[in-house]
C-alpha cells in the first residue's frame, strides 16, 4: 500500500495564533492576558511574534491602548470560529474517552469507608465502567490528575466547577454502643477519653469539633483538648467502635457505622459547620454520561442511607 504524500503545512505559531485570538476577541492585551493566565507583556510579544511571521500590523499601538488593523478584524473571526470547533471537538474526544472508565478523586477516609464497600453498586450504575479511586489529603488538579469528578468536604463554592451537595458535614458525636451506656448527656463526657480527627479538607492539622461542640453546649468544665490525635477520619471511627472513647466527627462519613449498629449517638446535641460533602466537577464535563450517572447513583445511595439512620439514644 503506497503512503500518501508528505504534506508540510505552511502554518504560524499555534502559541501566537492563540495569545492574537484573545486579544482581537477581548479588546486589548490585558484581558487577554487575564484569560490566558499569563502577562499582557507576553501577550504582546507573542502577537509581535506573529506579525513577524505574517509581514503586516495586526495592532496599533497607542499609549492608551491598541486597537486593530483591517488585516487583523478580517482573521479574528475565523480563528475564533476555528478554535470554537477545535475545543469542542476535544471535548467529545474527552467524553468518548471516558465511556471506558472514570477516575474518581476524594479524601482517603471518604474513600476508604464509603466508596469503597459500594464498588460494586457503583460499575453497575456506571454500566460496567472501571472505575478507579484517587484518595489524596489535597485537592485534585482535574486536568493534571486525569480525574473526571472528585467528592469534597467543604463549602460548597469552587470556582470553575460544578458543584452538588451530597451528605451533610454537621459534626456529630459517636462511640461503642457499650459506652454509649455511661453517655446521658454532653456533660458525662468528661468522664471518658475524646478522640480527635484534627485534618482538614486541605491537609492542614486544625482542630475542627471537640473544643467548638463543648464550647456550644456550654460546657467549660470539659477539658476538650485531652485525648489522642488521628490525621485520618476513619481511623478516629475504628478508634471509637472498638470502645477507645468518644469521637466527634462528620455524619455523612459516620452514617454507614451508625446505621449497622457498629457506632451510636450517644444523644442527639451537634456541631453545625460550613462544610458538606460535594461532588464536583469542571463546568465543560457536565454533559459527559459518565459523571452523570456517577452523580445519580451517588445522590441516591446518600438519600438511602440518610434515611435509614437510627435515631440518637437521646431522641433527637
Amino acid at each position: 500500500m503506497s503512503q500518501p504524500p508528505l504534506r508540510r503545512r505552511r502554518l504560524p505559531p499555534l502559541l501566537a495564533l492563540r495569545h492574537f485570538e484573545a486579544a482581537a476577541r477581548l479588546g486589548g492585551f490585558s484581558r487577554a492576558a487575564e484569560e490566558l493566565g499569563v502577562t499582557a507583556a507576553a501577550v504582546s510579544q507573542q502577537v509581535r511574534q506573529l506579525e513577524d511571521w505574517l509581514g503586516r500590523p495586526l495592532f496599533a499601538r497607542h499609549t492608551r491602548g491598541v486597537e486593530m488593523t483591517e488585516y487583523a478584524r478580517r482573521l479574528q473571526p475565523a480563528l475564533t470560529d476555528q478554535f470554537d470547533q477545535l475545543e469542542a471537538e476535544i471535548r467529545r474526544v474527552q467524553e468518548v474517552t471516558s465511556e471506558f472508565g472514570l477516575t474518581v478523586s476524594t479524601l482517603a477516609s471518604f474513600a476508604g469507608r464509603w466508596l469503597l464497600p459500594r464498588m460494586e453498586r457503583l460499575t453497575a450504575a456506571l454500566g460496567g465502567r472501571q472505575v478507579s479511586l484517587l484518595a489524596a489529603s489535597t485537592l485534585a488538579d482535574f486536568n493534571r490528575d486525569g480525574v473526571d469528578v472528585a467528592v469534597r468536604y467543604g463549602g460548597g463554592r469552587y470556582p470553575g466547577l460544578v458543584a452538588h451537595r451530597i451528605l451533610p458535614g454537621r459534626m456529630v458525636v459517636v462511640c461503642a454502643p457499650a459506652m454509649a451506656a455511661r453517655l446521658r448527656s454532653p456533660a458525662d463526657l468528661a468522664d471518658v477519653t475524646l478522640l480527635h480527627d484534627e485534618i482538614d479538607p486541605a491537609g492542614s492539622f486544625v482542630d475542627p469539633g471537640w473544643t467548638d461542640f463543648l464550647r456550644h453546649h456550654g460546657l467549660s468544665g470539659v477539658d476538650g483538648g485531652r485525648g489522642p490525635r488521628y490525621g485520618l477520619t476513619f481511623l478516629c471511627l475504628d478508634a471509637a467502635a472498638a470502645g477507645m472513647g468518644a469521637a466527634i466527627v462528620p455524619l455523612g462519613l459516620a452514617v454507614d457505622a451508625l446505621v449497622t449498629g457498629a457506632l451510636v449517638r450517644p444523644f442527639a446535641e451537634s456541631l453545625d459547620v460550613p462544610h458538606d460533602y460535594w461532588v464536583v466537577y469542571p463546568e465543560d464535563r457536565e454533559g459527559a454520561r459518565p459523571i452523570r450517572d456517577f452523580l445519580t447513583w451517588i445522590q441516591a445511595e446518600a438519600e438511602c442511607q440518610l434515611k435509614a439512620l437510627p435515631p440518637p439514644r437521646g431522641g433527637g
